[in-house]
């Protein structure tokens, strides 16, 4: 299933791209779109989320890593050669493969290649020796609203990315993913979802406003076996409405052993996730927790490493609920 992945998201990542093109009018149209993944790491202990797990090398949630990918849409050039993508950060930012093995670090201003992948029809960032990188500490501060610079045949651009609300920033909001598996005998058959307080896990809250950075969208829920593995999903594509409560359940296309989960990923965004004005490039971020099993190895993590109906109001803003219901629908060609 190597790759199968990325066709999958990124077929769904334009079905939702489509669908929201059409709701909000010719303004949508873009040449190349630009997500930035923000990717928090956490676990779950006997199948439910644990916010501070006492398991020996697991640790409360953290900031596990940033990614950047451009994806062509009407008219935008694809298959190009020599594209490049300029990032001038302030703070000093570790870069990874998605193994995350070390590929160094970087201040300041940096150029990395674009490289096209007919595995899900866009371009990802390249190391030096052609590895697909992502980008670890220092990125989830240093990237927020940093301008990036895109050369791709006639694209000569520069774009801000949109704020980046960082790890501890949802956890001090009180409003964070909490997954609870759904088991048939030795499998995975689904997932009960919701938005949560942390320190109130077992009830979900409601969104309590449709605009500035309230959470809107969730996109999918997905089985992983490895970073380029993903054993089954399910899309949501789910916009909530005021009052509406941040809460469902999953059933997976396919059920899983217990034993072959790597980690669960759930995508959702932001109000705040994308940047108007847009021109040739539409940068917008798209948010991920991953869950794993506290009996698991986070491979896909830097080397550095209840439910219910009820009150309090969450964050999530409508484009982002597109992230999670679309594989990520909004949420992320990638995952």
């Amino acid at each position: 299933m190597i790759c199968v992945k990325r066709q999958r998201l990124a077929k769904l990542f334009i079905g939702i791209l489509g669908i929201s093109m059409l709701l909000a009018g010719p303004s949508w149209a873009s040449v190349v779109d630009v997500p930035i993944g923000h990717n928090t790491i956490s676990y779950l202990v006997d199948g439910k989320t644990d916010y501070a797990p006492t398991v020996s090398g697991t640790t409360p949630p953290k900031y596990g890593y940033t990614y950047v990918e451009l994806y062509p849409t009407d008219g935008g050039p694809e298959e190009a050669t020599g594209g490049t993508i300029a990032l001038d950060t302030k703070t000093t930012t570790v870069v990874e493969d998605w193994y995350g093995v070390s590929k160094g670090s970087f201040t300041g201003g940096k150029n990395y290649s674009l490289v096209w992948s007919g595995d899900y029809d866009g371009y990802y960032l390249a190391a030096d020796d052609g590895s697909e990188i992502r980008f670890a500490a220092g990125a989830e501060t240093g990237f927020s609203e940093m301008e990036i610079t895109v050369s791709l045949n006639s694209i000569q651009e520069t774009v801000k990315i949109p704020v980046i609300n960082t790890t501890a920033q949802q956890m001090a909001d009180k409003c964070v993913p909490y997954i609870e598996l759904v088991t048939d005998g030795n499998n995975i058959s689904g997932a009960r979802w919701r938005f949560v307080d942390p320190a109130h896990p077992s009830v979900a809250l409601t969104r309590k406003q449709a605009k500035g950075g309230d959470i809107g969208y969730i996109s999918y829920v997905s089985l992983y076996n490895s970073p380029y593995e993903m054993l089954a999903t399910s899309s949501i594509r789910k916009e909530f409405t005021v009052g509406e409560t941040l809460s469902g359940v999953v059933a997976f296309d396919k059920a899983v052993p217990l034993d072959r989960i790597g980690y669960v990923r759930i995508a959702f965004q932001y109000d705040n996730s994308w940047i108007s004005n847009r021109k040739q490039l539409n940068p917008y971020m798209l948010y991920s927790w991953i869950f794993y099993p506290n009996d698991s190895d986070p491979v896909d993590s830097p080397p550095v490493d209840k439910g219910g109906n009820g009150g309090g109001g969450c964050n999530l803003g409508m484009f982002g609920m597109l992230a999670l219901l679309g594989g990520g629908i909004a949420l992320s060609k990638r995952s």
